[in-house]
């Protein structure tokens, strides 16, 4: 009784003083083992980088990971868990600078999205449904890209990736393919390239790159059809 009634003057206790319900997700611990499961299934491979000592990730657990809408999504990914104090080399490889950050590695060890902090249910479908069932078709469309210099190619790649929410690889792409001299004669090319990496940037947790982005296409392209799309962009980016 004394215990639940210490539960009840500070919430924020209660995830440390019962059990977590079981995850729906079905975790690996070793990154290299889930490298090959995940190339093997063709899935992306998504990376929870955590600690026990870590509110927020304990949050997810027992809010977010157990729940049914995640775990009919799962298939999609190859999951693995990696301790945050005891995988430090590998969290400064991947950029990782606070917990809990997901990442979502292609094929290819590619970052096609980085996701620092809490995350409810609904904004982790949302950024879970969009990736594809089966990375077959990018993955060789990636390996066909590095292998030949065609800006229609990248910006195919680019598009693709964007639409299954691989906002990090959609702008690499999109970058590669605005190097090419074809692609800068075409302004309508451009200013796709120009506009759909400022959305990408403001799908992502890059607020100050995303508002410079958003504002200078919403200046440049003053009759453009996304103005919509760029106007929603700057909201979701500030």
């Amino acid at each position: 009784m004394r215990c639940l009634a210490i539960v009840r003057c500070f919430p924020a206790l209660a995830l440390l003083a019962f059990p977590l319900p079981a995850s729906a997700i079905q975790w690996l611990h070793d990154l290299n083992a889930a490298k090959e499961r995940a190339a093997k299934q063709h899935n992306v491979l998504l990376v929870d980088f955590y600690a026990d000592w870590c509110g927020p990730c304990r949050a997810m657990d027992a809010q977010v990971w157990n729940q049914p809408e995640l775990a009919a999504l799962s298939a999609k990914f190859v999951f693995v868990r990696l301790d945050y104090d005891r995988e430090r080399a590998s969290a400064e490889y991947y950029e990782v600078r606070g917990i809990p950050t997901m990442l979502f590695l292609d094929a290819f060890d590619n970052k096609a999205l980085h996701v620092l902090g809490y995350r409810s249910v609904p904004q982790m479908v949302a950024i879970m449904r969009p990736f594809p069932d089966d990375t077959t078709a990018l993955d060789e469309m990636f390996q066909r890209a590095r292998q030949v210099d065609d800006h229609a190619l990248k910006l195919d790649l680019a598009d693709r990736y964007r639409e299954a929410g691989m906002f990090l690889l959609s702008n690499r792409f999109y970058a590669e393919a605005g190097k090419s001299k074809e692609l800068r004669q075409d302004a309508a090319l451009v200013e796709k390239v120009e506009t759909w990496t400022a959305l990408n940037l403001a799908a992502l947790d890059d607020p100050i790159r995303a508002v410079d982005a958003v504002e200078t296409c919403l200046e440049k392209y003053a009759s453009s059809p996304h103005r919509p799309a760029l106007l929603l962009g700057l909201v979701r980016a500030g």
